[in-house]
């Protein structure tokens, strides 16, 4: 029985330190007091300290160092004198120290480890500088686009969610079609049809149309929150989620009334000089007719 326990207990320890050499986060065992009792590679590489120099040392020095946050490293050491408390079972985001000086955010889950000693625990730690950059980036770019987007006039652009609610607005569509955000956000888009393209389900069939088929485009009259009608050319692209599920689509549209309004115009004044190119036709055709008349006497 000894034996089969030994056993045991060596095939969990070998578990154990192969876990601890392949984790590529930082695991480090800590005791009560803070001190570190083992630190695998992935610290060494993330930290900068090698296992040597971090064992033995405060853990509360590399991570939430006290130039830092000096009520969070009170916590961190409160908890682990504790065994409980806000940072056990759960990610953490707070600072770290390298062995260089310079500081880096991190992501730490603490918990108890009884099977190594009865007052041991494990840190969890997973540097998270590249996350937090890339999302400073994806956050500024967003800005920046929202922006662009916001300000631009001639285009009325929305993005609306699967049923066609608008979810976002910009100057554009107050510019053409003439409603404010407080106006339009959370509202269908049908309200930029007409009432006879309403009543032939036009709204929907185009969401249908550009769910099918990616995109859909349309010219035709809409209406302005005024009730007045303009020319508009339309292009509705439906927008996935990584995992193929739609999560709504953008709709982008401009006021073609001016270009419109000359087809029309050029369509008018085409039939004029057409009925008038027909009349003269029939007057010259009477003339010579007569001039034939007269010659053959």
């Amino acid at each position: 029985m000894n034996n089969f326990a030994n056993r045991e207990q060596s095939n969990q320890e070998a578990r154990y330190v192969s876990i601890l050499e392949t984790s590529p986060d930082a695991v480090i065992e800590i005791d009560r007091s803070g001190i570190i009792t083992d630190w695998n590679p992935a610290a060494e590489n993330i930290f900068g300290y090698t296992r040597a120099l971090a064992m033995g040392r405060d853990a509360t020095g590399f991570i939430l160092p006290t130039n830092t946050n000096n009520h969070g490293q009170a916590e961190l050491t409160r908890n682990l004198k504790s065994g409980k408390g806000r940072l056990f079972g759960r990610r953490t985001e707070m600072m770290a120290v390298r062995f260089n000086g310079s500081k880096f955010p991190i992501e730490l889950t603490l918990s108890s480890a009884p099977e190594r000693a009865p007052h041991a625990f494990i840190a969890c730690v997973r540097d998270i500088s590249e996350r937090r950059l890339a999302n400073i980036i994806l956050r500024k770019s967003e800005e920046r686009f929202r922006m662009l987007v916001e300000r631009v006039t001639d285009y009325a652009i929305h993005l609306l969610d699967a049923k066609g609610r608008v979810l976002t607005w910009n100057a554009g569509v107050e510019h053409i079609d003439g409603y404010r955000a407080r106006d339009i956000i959370g509202r269908r888009f049908h309200r930029l049809y007409t009432e006879e393209d309403i009543a032939k389900g036009k709204p929907e069939q185009a969401l249908v149309t550009a769910c099918a088929d990616g995109h859909y485009s349309h010219e035709g009259w809409s209406v302005r929150k005024d009730g007045s009608l303009y020319w508009s050319n339309v292009v509705l692209t439906a927008l996935h989620y990584q995992n193929g599920s739609l999560f709504g689509y953008s709709r982008i549209g401009c006021d073609h009334t001016k270009r419109k309004e000359a087809e029309i115009e050029a369509a008018k004044l085409t039939a004029v000089l057409q009925s008038h190119l027909r009349e003269r036709t029939i007057e010259l055709e009477a003339a010579l007719q007569l001039l034939r008349e007269a010659q053959s006497r």
